[in-house]
């Protein structure tokens, strides 16, 4: 439902003498397609509406001021616009197609039923379009054989109003139509539940036939053994016809007679609640059909706010809230010894296994309290050389500090390079060493609190190669 050429001729002369000479102040996206600019002019605000989105296409002067939504890239590139005075506004071609001059830049809006479209234009060069466009020139369509010649009363505030009643009603078919696909989503599911119900019941009501078969089998036990596929035997429940009843080839006979009574007697235990399922489904589908013709009834937004309250329709989804990522956790904490090398030190049992021999490099010096439970500790040097005695010596202090010797303030650290460290048996943090040497240290509170200093807890970067 798009502007009449009489209507959109009327709105160009209002807008004329209102916004001409205006200041824009806002160019902000409010809708699919849709944009509210912001005016300023002799201390008063105005604000004008362009909708390009079928059926609503239209513009015109608003009372109403709409939350700005995301901006899109019309919105981005309109920017330039802020700050600019409207010089004129004219119709183009005499068609649908209007043009508002802001001295440097143009935007031009073709109100068309098919493919309306938005262009801003920098000396006459396309810097943005609602729709894309291959060209960088904008060229208007060709102009219409006929032109209307008479004027239309029409108002902005009537435009606002018939756009504002239209909008409400798409909007109240929306929702009626959302409840018809939910209750028909609805009635669908209940109708595969009944037919699954039915065929379940079919099946349990031949719990008898189920019975009599392990009654036949157990009374013919002695004609009966193991890799039978079926045996004939006559049915005194049927007049003595004969009845073959197939067996399972991997099964003894009396296990086979025992295997038909329990089934029996499941499947008739279980046929009350199936009826029962079958009443309460065949109940709920007819409740929903009866919902179905009272959505159908409803003329009104209030009466289909109540039916949905009553039915308690599912609300639209909100959009997800994403959580802001979470810094990666680190298996190990991070020093720094007084020469500035990195110790590291593994936090728990699997810290230390991955710490050891995912993390580390052969060359990197290893630490371990000797003979007590405590963290791994990798002291990495400059590549071609050993560390110095006071980082080796920094190190132990960390080894003592982050084991049991802790309480005894003292203790013997084993010391050696990766490469001589492999796994003991399959218990985690568990390791043997192939050559090291044992460093006996005395805990210096001084020492550790330096150390403790240069630690960084919250964020530990990665071993650096």
């Amino acid at each position: 439902m798009s502007l009449k050429l009489v209507e959109i001729k009327a709105l160009i002369e209002e807008c004329r003498v209102i916004l001409c000479k205006a200041k824009v102040t806002a160019f902000d996206r409010v809708g699919q397609r849709t944009y509210q600019i912001g005016f300023s002019k002799n201390k008063q605000q105005f604000l004008l509406l362009l909708c390009l989105q079928d059926p609503f296409l239209r513009f015109h002067l608003s009372t109403s001021t709409k939350v700005p939504l995301k901006p899109d890239e019309v919105t981005k590139s309109a920017q330039v616009l802020l700050g600019t005075v409207l010089q004129s506004i004219e119709l183009i071609n005499d068609d649908r197609i209007v043009s508002w001059d802001f001295g440097l830049y143009l935007l031009v809006t073709e109100f068309f039923s098919k493919k309306p479209n938005l262009f801003l234009l920098e000396n006459q060069k396309i810097i943005a379009s609602l729709n894309s466009t291959q060209s960088t020139e904008y060229a208007p369509p060709p102009k219409p054989d006929y032109v209307p010649t008479e004027l239309s009363p029409v108002t902005s505030h009537d435009i606002e109003v018939r756009y504002q009643e239209l909008e409400e009603k798409t909007h109240f078919l929306e929702i009626k139509n959302r409840m018809r696909n939910v209750l028909s989503a609805r009635l669908k599911r209940l109708h595969k539940r009944l037919r699954g119900c039915l065929h379940e019941i079919e099946r349990f009501s031949q719990w008898p036939e189920i019975h009599q078969e392990g009654l036949l089998i157990q009374s013919n036990l002695y004609r009966i053994h193991k890799g039978m596929p079926e045996i004939s035997v006559e049915d005194w429940s049927h007049d003595s016809q004969l009845k073959v009843i197939p067996l399972d080839l991997r099964k003894e006979p009396h296990d086979i007679a025992e295997e038909r009574f329990h089934l029996a007697k499941k499947w008739h235990q279980a046929l009350p609640s199936r009826e029962n399922l079958r009443k309460e489904l065949e109940g709920g589908i007819q409740h929903h059909q009866t919902l179905f013709k009272t959505l159908e009834k409803i003329e009104s937004p209030e009466e289909l706010e109540k039916f949905s309250e009553s039915v308690r329709m599912p609300q639209a989804p909100l959009p997800e809230k994403r959580k802001p990522p979470q810094e990666k956790r680190q298996p190990y904490h991070i020093y720094h010894s007084a020469k500035g090398l990195p110790i590291f030190v593994g936090r728990t049992a699997k810290d230390n296994e991955d710490l050891t021999f995912r993390f580390a490099q052969g060359n990197d010096w290893w630490l371990h309290v000797h003979g007590v439970a405590g963290s791994h500790v990798i002291l990495r040097a400059e590549k071609g050389k050993d560390p110095d005695s006071v980082s080796i010596q920094d190190a132990c202090q960390l080894a003592i500090y982050h084991s049991k010797a802790r309480n005894k303030m003292e203790g013997e650290v084993a010391v050696t390079q990766r490469k001589y460290v492999s796994r003991l048996g399959k218990q985690v943090g568990k390791v043997q060493l192939s050559k090291h040497k044992v460093m006996y240290v005395k805990l210096d509170s001084e020492c550790i609190k330096r150390l403790r200093g240069s630690a960084l807890p919250n964020k530990t970067p990665s071993l650096p190669s």
